[in-house]
């Protein structure tokens, strides 16, 4: 999938327009259409600011036969999908969204990730943020049996990024203007 083929495929899938797109990838809208037309002088930074958000190597964008694309592949086995049973607006986490999670293993690598914690009552799980002991889930009568990595549809998105996407909505958002006002000539 290269750079057009990829940024397409993003703006079909999110239902983006190309200003919503722009904004994502973090460029400006005549550099997006710089892109779509076809141009080959396209700014490094700019390539690699979208290989690290579609998780698609520089290589691969840029057309290189020569190597394999390798984001499909995990090198965890013990890898698992949930399904999300209910919204979860705090972490960007919709009902039915496919949740990859691995087996949780307790470390200070573990704080301010989320968790998936069963409720042996009600043998439901839910999704929190790991920013407590072990023991205190514990105490509570809770287990957590997996930490969630990201989410997955067909993009995998890391929730590394949750984080990152509070930020930029708790920013004021920069409203553009549209070139000179029109000047009248009064008489």
């Amino acid at each position: 999938m290269n750079l057009i083929e990829a940024l397409f495929f993003t703006k079909k899938y999110f239902h983006f327009t190309n200003e919503k797109l722009a904004d994502y990838i973090g460029i400006s809208k005549q550099e997006l259409a710089r892109i779509f037309a076809g141009h080959k002088g396209i700014n490094s930074l700019t390539l690699k600011r979208v290989s690290q958000i579609l998780r698609i190597s520089m290589d691969e964008l840029t057309d290189n036969k020569f190597i394999l694309p390798f984001y499909h592949f995990s090198k965890h086995i013990y890898s698992v999908y949930v399904k999300a049973e209910k919204d979860y607006p705090d972490f960007f986490i919709q009902k039915g969204d496919f949740l990859y999670t691995r087996p949780f293993i307790d470390g200070e690598d573990k704080k301010g990730q989320l968790v998936l914690v069963l409720d042996p009552v009600t043998e439901e799980y839910s999704i929190e943020r790991y920013n407590e002991s072990f023991s205190s889930y514990l105490a509570k009568g809770k287990m957590i049996h997996f930490h969630v990595v990201g989410k997955s549809t067909i993009l995998y998105q890391p929730y590394e990024d949750v984080d990152f996407q509070h930020k930029l909505a708790d920013q004021k958002k920069v409203v553009r203007k549209r070139g000179r006002p029109i000047k009248t000539n009064k008489k």
